[in-house]
C-alpha cells in the first residue's frame, strides 16, 4: 500500500463529485492510480469542508463536544456551536478564544483574545469570529457522523 493510500485511509476522506444540498463528508478513501502524496494532501485541503474540520478538531482536543462548524455565505463570520464536554466549569470562555486564536495563528492569522466572541449558556457554548478562509456552508456533527450542508441557515 503506498503512502497516499495509508494517508488517504488515516484521514478518511473520498473523492466523490459534489451533489447539492446535504452530503456525507467522508465515509471512504479511494486515490487515483499512481497520485502522489503532494497531490493528494493538495486535493485535501481544496475540499469545501477543510477548514471547518480543523477547527472542529482544535476544539475538540481542547475539550468541546463540537456540534457544528459553519461559514456564513455573505460575509466571512465563522461560528462554532458546541457543548462544554471536558472543559471546566467557567473556564469555557477562556478556553475557546484560546483555542480558536491559536488555530488563527496555525493559518497565518494573528488575532487578539477580545475579537472572538464567546457566548456561555449552561453547558452550551457558541462562538463566532471572522475568518476570510473557507468555503460557505455547515459542517455538523451528531452521533458520530459528519453531515456537510451547503446551504447555511440564516
Amino acid at each position: 500500500m503506498n503512502k497516499t493510500a495509508c494517508a488517504a485511509r488515516a484521514i478518511g476522506v473520498m473523492r466523490t463529485a459534489p451533489q447539492p444540498g446535504r452530503q456525507r463528508s467522508h465515509p471512504a478513501v479511494t486515490p487515483r492510480q499512481g497520485e502522489s502524496p503532494k497531490a493528494f494532501f493538495q486535493w485535501l485541503r481544496n475540499q469545501p469542508q477543510y477548514v471547518h474540520r480543523l477547527f472542529a478538531q482544535w476544539l475538540t482536543e481542547a475539550g468541546f463536544e463540537v456540534r457544528s462548524v459553519l461559514r456564513q455565505e455573505a460575509q466571512p463570520v465563522w461560528g462554532a456551536r458546541m457543548r462544554r464536554g471536558r472543559v471546566p466549569q467557567g473556564n469555557e470562555e477562556q478556553v475557546a478564544r484560546q483555542t480558536i486564536c491559536a488555530g488563527l495563528k496555525r493559518l497565518g492569522v494573528k488575532y487578539q483574545l477580545c475579537e472572538v466572541d464567546v457566548l456561555v449558556q449552561a453547558d452550551r457554548v457558541e462562538s463566532y469570529f471572522l475568518f476570510d478562509k473557507g468555503h460557505p456552508g455547515m459542517l455538523t456533527f451528531d452521533r458520530g457522523q459528519e453531515q456537510w450542508i451547503i446551504e447555511t441557515p440564516e
